[in-house]
């Protein structure tokens, strides 16, 4: 079984590391920059931690930098925040998503220094941007639905960006919940369940790369 865990996670750093090229070079577009930061951040935290994990389990030297996860996963929800609130929601939404900003920022800044730790159980911002993504890739697909004014749904990069949040989110939000209780009880259980998680890092980052892809094929302009 270990081996099957080693292509998940090396096929995970792979396609990671295509969906951030590929959009890197698309960065003079407008909206899709949201994105584009998102994946970058994503896959250099990933390869900050592993290479701080590896030195700490095969060298037991602790470069300090082991809390990136942490970092990442603030930044992840605030541009997620910001992506969404960018479109066209009415005001009450867009207020309520502003109060929940502020709220969850204030906190974490309660609780900074115990949130920085290797350790810490970060479930409430995980869970936080699992919410939002799927609450909003809800509204996003009602949308489309609703309107009918898509006439090619399968070439329009939007549908496959908001497609790999949403799929992603909601595939991993009961990894979200259990991760940290399993690693309590058995770590082993636990890192098996992550394991899961990285599957649905690929489908997101194969998602996002046909995205590009298409933005880049149709020379989709973003409003």
């Amino acid at each position: 079984m270990g081996y099957i865990f080693d292509i998940i996670f090396y096929t995970s750093f792979i396609t990671a590391g295509v969906a951030a090229i590929y959009g890197l070079n698309l960065i003079r577009l407008k909206t899709i920059n949201l994105l584009v930061l998102l994946v970058v951040i994503s896959f250099l935290a990933d390869v900050i931690q592993a290479i701080s994990s590896f030195y700490y389990t095969q060298y037991n030297v602790d470069l300090g930098i082991r809390s990136v996860g942490s970092i990442y996963r603030i930044l992840e929800f605030m541009i997620l925040m910001v992506l969404f609130r960018s479109f066209n929601y009415n005001l009450i939404v867009k207020n309520l998503m502003t109060i929940l900003a502020i709220t969850l920022t204030l906190y974490f800044i309660k609780v900074q220094p115990d949130f920085f730790r290797i350790y810490v159980d970060s479930t409430l911002i995980r869970i936080s941007s699992a919410s939002l993504v799927i609450i909003f890739g809800m509204l996003f697909y009602k949308s489309i639905i609703t309107k009918m004014n898509i006439p090619n749904i399968e070439k329009w990069p939007p549908f496959y960006f908001f497609s790999a949040l949403f799929i992603y989110f909601s595939g991993v939000l009961i990894a979200f919940f259990l991760y940290y209780p399993m690693m309590r009880i058995d770590r082993a259980a636990g890192s098996y369940l992550w394991s899961f998680h990285t599957a649905w890092l690929i489908v997101r980052n194969i998602l996002l790369i046909i995205g590009f892809y298409y933005t880049y094929k149709t020379k989709y302009k973003w409003e």
